[in-house]
This record gives C-alpha cells, structure tokens and sequence, in this order.
C-alpha cells in the first residue's frame, strides 16, 4: 500500500531477450512487506496479456537497535518484535516453544526430528545492532541444548543437523561465520555417540550450553547482524534460549596492558581477561609461595577473552599466576583470602 514509482525503460529487446535492470530504490518502514513490480504500456501501446506482468515478493526491512539486545522468547508473539524468520521451503522453521527452556518458560527450537525432508535451511534474524564508538567490545551469548538423532554423530559421509552463527554487514549480501557446529560437536548431553531415536527435550540445566563470542574481530566499527541458521537433516530438535547481543566498556588498565587478572584479593576463583583474543596463548600456570605449581592449564593459542580458573581447594596465602604467550610472559602476584 505504498506510493507507486516508476521507472522509465528506453531500452530495445528482440523476441525472446532478457535484460538485466535495476530499478528505483523503494523505501518503507520496518517489518514485513509484500513488494509488487509490474509493467505497463510495452511499446507504448497497451498490454494484450497483461496477466504475467507482475511479480510479488515478501521482504522483510529490519529496524536498527542499540545494544544490549536481549530475547529470553518469553512472550507469546513470534517472532519476537523487531526478528524475522526466512523459511524459503515454506515447511518447518524455527518456533517458540513451552515444552523447555534454560531459563523462563519459553525458548526457540527448529524441530528436526519432524522436517520432511532432509538438507533444508532456515534462518532467525536479529534486527540491525548499532556500531557504538563509545563503547570496546561487543559480545553475543546464547544457550542451546542438541541431542544426537538416529545417525552416528561422527559420521562423515551422513548429513547431520548443523547449526550456525552469521554476522552480515550489508543486508544479507554477505556473511562471515562466527560459530559453526554439527554432529558431535553439536551435541550437549554426556553420551554423544550414542543413537538416539526420541524426540529429545531437554529435561536438565545440564543439557545446555552457554556459548559467548567476541565480535569486534569481525563487526569492525560498522552495524550488524545477526543470523541463527538451522540446516536440517532430520536428526533431532535443536533448542536455543537468552540470546544477548551487548556490549562493555572495558578498563582503561586493559586496554594499556593488554590483560587483567581479578579480583585481587580472591576467594575462590580468578578471572584472566585479555583486551583481544589471547591467539598467542600458550599456558597458565599458578604457583604458592614456595614455587610449587598449583594449577595449570595448556590453551596453545586456543584461549578466549575471559576465562575463570578456579582456585577454591586452595588455601589462603600467596600465589603467582604465570601467562606464557608466544612473544612474552606475564608474572602477577594474586592473594587468596
């Protein structure tokens, strides 16, 4: 129900000839929309047939939002305000449902154990995020809870249900994947090889996980967006809950040195934060006071921006936390109350 534009084609087609054109940009508000093309008057003359002159297309105009942007899929209404679904198959796509959630009542699950067919692809789309200058990081966090279906999760010659995190940054022309799994790797129950042949629902805070991923490697200083893609091989249900897009404003002591080490005094557990993703990453290493190491861990380059280590079985003294990077080695004393 918009105003009507026209474009004015001077062009010459023989019988049979195609041309490629680009039309007039058309603008609207956010939401979904039915957009119509049609011609009229070829030759100048009127149409004879005019009933194949018109082509329709339902397309979708995100919103831009600031971070945080936060959907638990507590309300009713799906998809939520300001997200859209692209379904191109026209069967099963994502679906809020009340059967399960990490938190809440309600979360989002894309059944695959019930899609038809095999190898479809269905998309959840966040509303456009706004680049902030003023703020360090951006970060997205979700949880998901998979369970193997009736094929061997460590196939590789069988199709198995894949989900993937997009980041695009002109509309959907374009993506660079941020987290990808599938078989294996995607489930999040103890046994992971063993065939399942049920619906799995899970029953358990154990049966998800929290995923978190640093963002301004790939966003850069421009807006985003984000896509959840299901690709199905109709295998079994795969639930998400608490989608977080949000940002932080970090202290001006990381930025200068590059890491953090807190808080200092401790009771319990440390957290090692590093400004960028620590790529360089070798170990860690914590030591008591006669130089006798308590607790260690080997990342070789595998190290993520904020990682706890607990020290609770420790007692109350002085410590040295060692980080071995590849270019350097960084000693910090830390105090255990």
């Amino acid at each position: 129900n918009g105003t009507v534009g026209t474009f004015d084609y001077a062009g010459a087609l023989g019988r049979c000839q195609t041309q490629d054109v680009t039309l007039n940009s058309v603008s609207s508000s956010s939401g979904n929309h039915v957009l119509t093309v049609f011609s009229t008057e070829p030759n100048g003359l009127a149409d004879q047939t005019p009933s194949n002159d018109t082509a329709r297309k339902t397309v979708s105009i995100s919103p831009i939002v600031d971070a945080p942007l936060t959907e638990g899929f507590e309300n009713t209404l799906f998809p939520p305000d300001n997200w859209s679904i692209q379904n191109d198959d026209g069967l099963l796509t994502w679906e809020r449902t009340t059967s399960t959630a990490r938190t809440g009542t309600g979360s989002m699950v894309i059944r695959n154990y019930d899609y038809p067919v095999a190898n479809t692809i269905d998309k959840f789309i966040s509303p456009v995020v706004n680049y902030d200058a003023a703020v360090d990081s951006f970060f997205i966090s979700f949880d998901y809870a998979y369970a193997q279906g009736i094929l061997y999760p460590g196939s590789t010659n069988l199709p198995l249900d894949t989900l993937e995190v997009q980041i695009t940054q002109d509309c959907g022309q374009t993506f660079k994947t941020i987290w990808k799994k599938w078989g294996e790797e995607l489930q999040t129950i103890n046994d992971p090889n063993r065939a399942n042949g049920s619906i799995f629902t899970p029953n358990n805070p154990g049966q998800w996980k929290n995923i978190n991923i640093y963002l301004n490697p790939v966003i850069g200083t421009k807006n985003f967006q984000v896509y959840f893609v299901a690709k199905s091989n109709k295998q079994n249900n795969l639930y998400i809950d608490n989608i977080n897009v949000y940002a932080k404003v970090l202290p001006k002591r990381l930025k200068s040195q590059g890491y953090l080490i807190y808080p200092n005094p401790f009771t319990s557990s440390i957290i090692i934060r590093n400004y960028r993703v620590p790529a360089t990453l070798q170990s860690v290493g914590v030591y008591n006071s006669i130089g006798q190491l308590v607790w260690a861990k080997d990342y070789n380059g595998t190290g993520i921006t904020e990682m706890t280590v607990d020290l609770g079985k420790l007692a109350a003294g002085v410590y040295i936390v060692k980080l071995k990077y590849l270019e350097k080695t960084v000693v910090e004393r830390i105090v255990k109350q």
